[in-house]
């Protein structure tokens, strides 16, 4: 690209400045002034981080050609030996740092690569892998979230940490309830678990401390992936809600106030190994026993300026996730305005009000690859086309072609000229961002 040629460039003049020497004779000296300009202004024309990065590669290689070094992570300083001793009493460098020294190759390695714990994050998003545990995951999903769970408890048994990873069903993955439909009941818990209230969330992971930092979770999930680590956030909270019952000793107190109540359970006998954490708050939320300090969940103070709820779709594909957004806002909607004894001549009205005003500016997407990109806008387009709005002239669904890991970056100067329908995309792209 055009920062890996500049550095390039400015690489190239740096050399030549050097082959010349400190000879006096005029001549030279003259051409030395003028290579040294052309280097200064293509180095300044490199962008800053950019630019930071190539003037402190040096430093970089001899941190990572020490026998440790120190980062940091949330504050906290760490200390790792940079090289590690296999097997066969070989000692290699834990991170291997590229030869090459030209500018050039070494924009296109931090734009395309670069090292551990750094944009754009190929190699993790920490500079050193923890250590003192194994990284293996413990991959369950099959039938009702107790058998789920069930196998991640024995699977993770005698293990120092919970790596607990994941499968739902295609019921789950595709957002839809359980149903004796035909052609949804044969697929309920089949190659996945089924997971589709927040009590499904808690059974599924109950017995495992979601705040222990030897616990992590991960969860392969498309569409529905903000229910889903919604329902996670939430039985974690109230995971947390339960332990301090526990320790304040109040827990026997609330289960005697929920004992008139009909609320799930947990269906068959708990594993070896299972302490009941995560159960007992089933079909109750923790602010039902407990005063919100207590709870401890913040609220973020809301500006009026924007609409109250933003969705972002970081890697929309061919924009379902969207589709069902405006599905389910729209059903609510009408039902609303039905209860509320309008017509359907001023439902119409009403919705066609909505969209533009309430609905648009709050739905946002991102998606790096052209197709999916097009349909995305298409399906939306069809969708709210569906519902009896067609886009005016002036308007698009907010759907950006771009990488999500991508920081906003201004590209106004290069394409407001050549390209000026590019210019507005980055242009409102960096607003999202």
């Amino acid at each position: 690209g055009q920062q890996q040629q500049r550095a390039s460039d400015a690489w190239s003049l740096d050399r030549s400045i050097q082959m010349l020497g400190d000879a006096a004779d005029a001549s030279v000296a003259s051409a030395r002034s003028i290579l040294e300009a052309r280097r200064d202004a293509a180095v300044a024309a490199i962008d800053p981080e950019l630019r930071q990065q190539l003037e402190s590669w040096d430093e970089t290689r001899e941190r990572y050609a020490a026998e440790q070094q120190e980062y940091h992570v949330r504050g906290r300083s760490i200390r790792v030996d940079n090289r590690v001793l296999t097997l066969s009493q070989t000692s290699l460098p834990k991170v291997a740092l590229p030869r090459n020294r030209e500018w050039g190759e070494l924009v296109r390695y931090f734009r395309g690569e670069n090292l551990p714990g750094h944009f754009p994050f190929t190699a993790g998003v920490f500079p050193f892998r923890r250590e003192g545990e194994d990284p293996a995951r413990m991959f369950a999903g099959e039938g009702t979230p107790e058998r789920t769970n069930r196998r991640f408890h024995l699977i993770s048994r005698g293990q120092p940490t919970a790596r607990l990873s994941t499968a739902f069903d295609s019921v789950t993955l595709y957002g839809r309830n359980p149903d004796p439909r035909s052609d949804i009941y044969g697929k309920v818990g089949n190659s996945g678990v089924s997971v589709c209230t927040l009590d499904d969330a808690k059974k599924l992971y109950s017995g495992f401390d979601l705040s222990d930092p030897k616990t992590s979770v991960s969860m392969t999930i498309n569409g529905p992936a903000p229910i889903i680590l919604a329902f996670y956030l939430n039985a974690a909270i109230d995971q947390g809600v339960e332990k301090h019952l526990r320790e304040t000793g109040r827990l026997e107190a609330v289960r005697g106030q929920l004992s008139g109540r009909d609320l799930p359970q947990y269906a068959g006998e708990l594993p070896p190994g299972h302490d009941g954490l995560g159960l007992a708050l089933l079909g109750v939320s923790g602010d039902e026993v407990v005063d919100p300090e207590t709870r401890k969940v913040e609220k973020q103070p809301i500006d009026p300026d924007i609409p109250f709820v933003q969705i972002l779709d970081p890697a929309t594909g061919t924009g379902t996730f969207l589709v069902e957004v405006i599905d389910l806002v729209y059903k609510t909607m009408i039902k609303k305005w039905q209860a509320e004894g309008y017509s359907k001549k001023k439902i119409k009205q009403l919705w066609n009000d909505y969209v533009p005003k309430h609905l648009l500016p709050r739905l946002h997407a991102y998606e790096l690859k052209m197709a999916p990109y097009t349909i995305a806008h298409m399906t939306i387009g069809l969708k709210l086309h569906e519902t009896g709005y067609s886009f005016k002239s002036d308007e698009r669904a907010r759907v950006y072609l771009t990488n999500a890991l991508d920081p906003a970056h201004d590209f106004s100067g290069t394409l407001t000229f050549a390209i000026p329908a590019l210019a507005h995309e980055a242009e409102a792209v960096n607003a999202v961002k």
